[in-house]
């Protein structure tokens, strides 16, 4: 997957060759369909396995960590880029849908209705991709994604049960709740107290719940994101570690650090260093 390149609207096949453990940063919005093989990542500490006909849905600043694959682990993939991202969160104002996708980012549509209508959607965009212009195939695809999500929320908000929590606690829900909006916004969100009020609960029995539930704090859950985010940024790209801090959010860079040192034992430059050791 790293090397798709996020910067530009595209869709195609793809044989994924990454590293078990690697970080990988999402850089706009991707939609993979599992074809041959199996392969497994993380994505705020759950562990999700793909097998073919699995359908993933990776959302901007998503940090993935990768693990298993098959050497003959391939995918369809469409990819947007952070603008046509933006316009899917001002058009696609089901809280239920996004709660729904960045709790359960694996859906499996292999043996279900919606398998034929989603594999034409797919091989359209390729069809695009590969025999249109690339200003008319952007527009295209773009559209296209934006038309899959509108017909994704209608789907969703007909649906009277929320399958995502069915079964579940209240607590679990507040868990899953707090997941959701982290994968969203820790980025630019690192306070606890942001969370407990969106979530209308408080600081002290969000920190509760997530000792009970999870057995960390929500801020050490909030650090640990945003150190795989820098792991992927140090790993993938060249920006300096002041640059870094500044896409985190971080005023003071070597707050930053300490976090980092603090979980990796090692600074960011000595981590940079070992990667290409």
């Amino acid at each position: 997957m790293k090397l798709i390149n996020q910067k530009t609207i595209s869709s195609g096949e793809y044989l994924p060759c990454f590293t078990s453990g690697t970080p990988f940063l999402i850089e706009g919005c991707m939609i993979l369909q599992c074809l041959n093989g199996n392969a497994s990542f993380i994505l705020d500490f759950k562990r999700y396995e793909i097998c073919p006909g699995d359908v993933v849905f990776l959302f901007k600043d998503m940090v993935i960590e990768l693990g298993e694959r098959s050497d003959d682990f391939t995918v369809r993939y469409v990819s947007i880029t952070n603008e046509r991202v933006f316009e899917l969160y001002v058009r696609i104002t089901s809280q239920k849908l996004w709660s729904k996708l960045y709790l359960s980012p694996v859906l499996k549509i292999d043996k279900d209705l919606y398998k034929e209508p989603f594999d034409h959607w797919m091989r359209q965009c390729i069809w695009v991709d590969k025999n249109c212009c690339k200003q008319t195939s952007d527009s295209i695809i773009a559209n296209a994604v934006l038309s899959l999500f509108m017909v994704m929320e209608d789907v969703v908000n007909k649906n009277e049960e929320d399958v995502a929590v069915i079964g579940y606690s209240s607590q679990w829900k507040l868990l899953g709740d707090f997941l959701a909006l982290l994968s969203r916004h820790y980025m630019t969100r690192h306070n606890v107290s942001f969370y407990a009020e969106s979530l209308s609960i408080t600081s002290d029995y969000l920190s509760v719940l997530m000792k009970e539930c999870m057995g960390k704090t929500p801020k050490e859950i909030i650090d640990e994101k945003l150190v795989l985010a820098m792991k992927a940024l140090l790993k993938s790209t060249t920006l300096s570690i002041k640059n870094i801090a500044d896409r985190l959010h971080y005023e003071d860079s070597s707050h930053l650090c300490k976090v980092f040192r603090r979980h990796t034992g090692m600074s960011p430059a000595q981590y940079r260093k070992s990667l290409s050791e």
